[in-house]
């Protein structure tokens, strides 16, 4: 198995900006449904929120395609 990691960047088209959006990010996504989950969450210079999500998987390229087409993403790894 391997480990997918994915950053999102905070808000997202369309999304208040608020103390608790991390928080509601985690609740309503799509992507929690799909096994993803929060690893990190932390706030840049400009007040936006960088959010790492992971999830452990045997396919993560496909995994992470599927996300692209629901998330613009700032950065991708593959954990061995």
């Amino acid at each position: 198995m391997k480990i997918a990691t994915a950053t999102i960047r905070l808000p997202l088209p369309g999304m208040e900006r608020t103390p608790h959006m991390v928080k509601a990010f985690g609740v309503e996504a799509p992507w929690k449904v799909a096994g993803w989950g929060i690893r990190s969450a932390r706030h840049t210079k400009t007040g936006d929120v960088l959010v790492v999500i992971e999830k452990v998987c045997a396919n993560p390229d496909s995994d992470i395609a599927e996300l692209r087409k629901h998330y613009p993403l700032e950065a991708t790894t593959i954990i061995e």
